[in-house]
């Protein structure tokens, strides 16, 4: 879609993008969720909207942004919690792959892992979080759509 197209505001963006997670990641994916006390077994996703920086500004008058948005992904299986992060890696990959323009709202979606680390839980089974960023890249002619 050429810059100059009218495009959604940064919640229709962010939307997009949930609803797309959403549906492939086998667990499901909540938004901006506070951690339950307990993650089911199949894992517990939480997306976090993040904020747009913005990247330069161009003209015709345009505003360029990389948008960050995170992903946690949690495991506590008292087994292959490593293979069970990696599935749900890969469905979101897949799906941020399916789709890198989400339907014409960015010029592209990319996600990186950016880390994972296990946490003790006193009394209870060791928790895994791993983290993706996916940065959705956008310009748009008004800085606050």
């Amino acid at each position: 879609m050429p810059l100059g197209a009218v495009r959604g505001a940064i919640e229709t963006r962010l939307a997009a993008l949930h609803r797309a997670v959403a549906a492939a990641v086998t667990p499901g994916v909540l938004r901006n969720a506070v951690l339950p006390q307990a993650i089911p077994g199949a894992g517990l996703v939480i997306m976090r909207d993040g904020v747009p920086d913005l990247a330069e500004v161009t003209l015709p008058l345009t505003y360029h942004y990389d948008h960050r948005v995170a992903f946690e992904i949690y495991t506590q299986a008292s087994e292959d919690r490593e293979t069970l992060a990696d599935v749900i890696r890969q469905e979101l990959g897949a799906a941020i792959h399916a789709d890198r323009g989400l339907d014409g709202l960015c010029d592209w979606v990319e996600a990186q892992p950016t880390g994972s680390d296990d946490i003790r839980v006193e009394g209870g089974e060791t928790l895994r979080v791993d983290t993706i960023v996916a940065t959705l890249s956008y310009g748009v002619a008004d800085p606050l759509t």
